[in-house]
């Protein structure tokens, strides 16, 4: 598994252990079958800090196709519930409960197709913080789909 770590300029300047503000830990992919290579299973992480988050949104590259199987959990594989609405290349998570500060959210983003070659992949991600209006960037998680060998 291919994991890689890319976070906010804020995030940076304060130090990922330090930042108040939630950010992107980590993205990868799990290992593709070579007969079914254009069918992927990704995941990104996400550390909750300072504010409650309320929704994640996702936006998939162009020729990248999500599917509804997008689950989120957290760190000991406990399900976290959200609503998932897909609109084109987005998806939009809707928590039930805003989630915590401290909190880290693994996504897991299912059967996503794309095409046959497999480049790295720039997901953007941003967030909806409880008790603001603006959504906030959060990043762009790098993914780089491997071939078993």
């Amino acid at each position: 598994m291919l994991a890689i770590v890319l976070v906010t300029p804020a995030a940076q300047t304060a130090g990922p252990l330090d930042a108040k503000v939630p950010h992107l830990t980590s993205s990868g992919a799990d290992q593709n079958n070579p007969r079914h290579s254009h069918i992927g299973n990704y995941f990104i992480r996400v550390h909750v800090s300072g504010r409650s988050v309320n929704q994640l949104t996702i936006t998939a590259p162009t020729n990248v196709q999500l599917s509804e199987s997008i689950t989120v959990t957290d760190p000991s594989g406990k399900p976290i519930n959200a609503s998932v609405i897909l609109n084109g290349q987005t998806a939009t998570l809707a928590f039930t409960q805003p989630v915590s500060p401290d909190t880290t959210l693994e996504i897991d983003l299912k059967n996503v197709e794309t095409p046959f070659d497999p480049p790295t992949w720039f997901f953007s991600v941003s967030s909806q913080l409880s008790g603001l209006d603006k959504e906030i960037a959060l990043g762009l998680a790098r993914i780089q789909p491997r071939l078993r060998d």
